[in-house]
C-alpha cells in the first residue's frame, strides 16, 4: 500500500474546508473496507511528499518525526494526510487511489491518532476504549487494555471495566488517561499512526511507562510524530523538518546532525 502526497508549488497554499466538512461527501465518492486491513498485512503504509523542489519517500512501517519551530506546519501537514485541510494544487493517493475520490470517514479509517490532550466521555471504561469501534467484544477490549499497559490499573477500580468515569475524567491522571487513549488506538489497529507527543505533560515514570506502550503500538505500522522534543525521535528512520510550510531538510537524525543546518541548530539549542 502507497499513500502519495504530490503538492505542486514550493509553497504550498492551504485552503480550510471547513463548510465542506459539514456537507455529505460527493455521490461516487468510495469507502474500502479492506485498505486497513491490506496495508496492515503490508506492515502499514509507504508514503511520499513530493513538491517542486523536496521529495520526502517513506515505507510500510517506519517511524517519520515532523519538528520545526512553532508555526512551520508541522500539524497542517498532518492534517493534509487525514483531509481536514485540502491542497490547492497537486493531489493525495492512497494505493494509487487520490483521496478525494474516497469519503473522508473511509479515508480516516486507516488513521489512529494519540494526542497530547486526551479525550474521555462520560460512560464506563469499556465504552471509552471501545470509542472507536463500538461493537467491539468484551475480550478485544481487555486485549487491547493489556496491550497498552493499562489492564492492571483498570482492574483495581472499584467497578473494573465498568467503572464509570465522569464527563473530564477527573478521577484518573494524566498518564491513566493517555494509556486509555493509547488501548483504543490498539483496539482499531490502524496501518497509519499521527502521534503528537504524548508523554510532554506527565512524569518521569509515567512517561517511561506510556514511552513502551507507545513502541508497542508503532511496531509494524507507519507513523508520524509530531516532535517537540528532539531527543524522542532520535531513532526515527526519517525526519522531515519544516519551515515556513516546507520541508527544507530530511535524513536520519545523524545525517541532519552532521550537515550542520536547520535541524542541527533547533537540537543544539535545546541541549545548550
Amino acid at each position: 500500500m502507497k499513500l502519495i502526497l504530490r503538492f505542486l508549488k514550493p509553497h504550498w497554499k492551504l485552503c480550510l474546508v471547513t463548510v465542506l466538512l459539514l456537507i455529505v461527501d460527493v455521490v461516487g465518492a468510495l469507502i474500502i473496507p479492506t485498505l486497513a486491513s491490506e496495508m496492515m498485512k503490508q506492515g502499514g503504509a509507504g508514503v511520499d511528499f513530493q513538491a517542486l523542489l523536496t521529495t520526502a519517500i517513506t515505507h510500510p512501517g517506519q517511524k517519520i518525526a515532523v519538528v520545526g519551530s512553532t508555526g512551520a506546519g508541522k500539524t497542517t501537514l498532518i492534517n493534509l494526510l487525514m483531509r481536514f485541510y485540502e491542497v490547492n494544487g497537486g493531489r493525495i493517493t492512497v494505493d494509487g487511489i487520490p483521496t478525494t475520490e474516497l469519503t473522508r470517514h473511509g479515508l480516516r479509517h486507516n488513521f489512529g491518532m494519540v494526542l497530547q490532550d486526551t479525550w474521555l466521555f462520560g460512560g464506563t471504561i469499556a465504552e471509552n476504549i471501545a470509542y472507536g469501534k463500538p461493537d467491539a467484544t468484551r475480550e478485544e477490549i481487555v486485549r487491547a487494555a493489556k496491550m497498552a499497559k493499562v489492564d492492571y490499573f483498570i482492574r483495581t477500580m472499584p467497578q473494573g471495566y465498568d467503572t464509570v468515569l465522569d464527563n473530564d475524567a477527573g478521577n484518573l491522571s494524566v498518564g491513566q488517561r493517555q494509556l486509555l487513549t493509547i488501548a483504543r488506538v490498539f483496539l482499531c489497529n490502524p496501518p497509519i499512526l499521527i502521534l503528537d507527543e504524548a508523554t510532554s505533560s506527565v512524569d518521569t515514570r509515567t512517561e517511561a511507562e506510556i514511552g513502551k506502550a507507545m513502541q508497542e503500538l508503532m511496531s509494524g505500522r507507519t507513523s508520524f510524530v509530531i516532535a517537540h522534543r528532539l531527543s524522542t525521535i532520535r531513532d526515527a528512520n526519517r525526519i522531515l523538518f519544516m519551515e515556513n510550510g516546507n520541508i527544507i531538510e530530511q535524513g536520519t537524525h545523524r545525517e541532519l546532525l552532521e550537515k550542520g543546518g536547520a535541524y542541527a541548530t533547533l537540537y543544539n539549542s535545546q541541549f545548550a
